[in-house]
């Protein structure tokens, strides 16, 4: 970079900002959000609405996914892990899903080596609607069966 002195410090001083503290800016909002409404109250509402989400996900797994498909059973978070069978590629699966409009997170995504195959796949409930969730998954299902 080339520029007077005094600007070259205070561009180090605003780098070193970002590259070793918390942004001030967003440590006051949270500070506010914390002192001026019930953290605690947000935390059981959200618990509140993944449980009965992931209770929606899970349950339309039980109903619609083939039983040579296995996932968790999350105790907490906002996604299950579904591993496929050796018979079938998940790459198949993924472009099946998309053209039924469902996207799933492939698990070579969470590979050191991204080029390393992978049997398994994420699914998220925070985002769908209460309807979303059986739908999508039933429709997953629907694209695993016509891949097998």
């Amino acid at each position: 970079m080339c520029a007077p002195e005094p600007v070259i410090q205070k561009m180090v001083v605003a780098k070193q900002v970002e590259d070793v503290h918390t942004n001030i800016f967003f440590q006051m909002v949270c500070c506010r959000y914390m002192t001026e409404y019930d953290l605690d109250g947000h935390i059981k509402s959200i618990c509140d609405i993944y449980r009965r989400k992931s209770s929606l996900m899970l349950n339309a797994l039980d109903e619609y996914m083939p039983d040579s498909v296995k996932f968790t059973r999350p105790q907490g978070g906002l996604f299950v892990w579904c591993t496929l069978p050796d018979s079938v590629e998940l790459d198949k699966v993924v472009k099946a899903a998309l053209e039924r409009k469902v996207a799933i997170v492939p698990g070579t995504a969470f590979n050191c080596d991204t080029s390393k195959p992978s049997k398994c796949f994420r699914l998220n409930y925070s985002t769908p609607t209460d309807e979303q969730i059986p739908e999508g998954v039933r429709l997953l299902a629907e694209a695993i069966r016509c891949v097998q």
